[in-house]
């Protein structure tokens, strides 16, 4: 491929690179969150935090320290597809053809875990934002001796404000796989 023929690719790598730390920051504030909230249910009722974590489990198909792997995982996995964006980028400025495409190689290599485990991943995100979604509903219906009004309005606040946070990182992820997946026709 010519020089010309890499023209649009700094451009490709720099967008891909910015999605990368935003999914990566967002994995890491999922797996932060969901400590937190484990963290926070100490100070309720045995049977309460007992509930919670079932009804948690039960909603979202993963227990808190599953969802706490999953966003650590996830963090990784686009760190590391970071790195290889900034790899390729670096043959790009320095005009290296055959580095480049090595290392789009590499890049494809590194983002193939992703790529194969697309589906599924934003499935079991989507689940999460279903079961936020319903917090506020839920706990309208506790009684208020068992939770407070406080508590309650701090659980739907708090649930809706990670449906939307959840909602960013799933559209980072399309637009991730959509610029993974563009960076076939850079190859040979």
């Amino acid at each position: 491929m010519s020089k010309k023929g890499y023209k649009d690719l700094a451009k490709l790598l720099k967008d891909l690179k910015e999605i990368c730390s935003s999914i990566a920051v967002g994995g890491k504030e999922l797996a932060k969150e969901v400590n937190e909230f484990k963290e926070g249910l100490k100070k309720d009722f045995l049977f309460i935090r007992l509930y919670i974590k079932k009804l948690f489990e039960s909603g979202t198909g993963m227990g808190f320290d599953g969802w706490i792997e999953f966003g650590n995982e996830l963090s990784k996995r686009f760190e590391d597809i970071s790195n290889e964006v900034q790899k390729v980028f670096d043959f790009h400025s320095r005009s290296e053809f055959v580095g480049i495409q090595k290392s789009i190689e590499e890049l494809e290599h590194v983002s193939n875990p992703f790529l194969n485990n697309y589906d599924p991943t934003i499935k079991t995100l989507d689940r999460l934002q279903e079961f936020l979604a319903e917090i506020p509903n839920m706990v309208k219906s506790v009684p208020s001796m068992v939770y407070s009004e406080e508590k309650k309005r701090t659980a739907t606040k708090d649930s809706l404000e990670w449906v939307a946070e959840l909602q960013t990182l799933v559209d980072a992820l399309d637009e991730a796989k959509a610029k993974i997946l563009d960076l076939k026709r850079f190859k040979k």
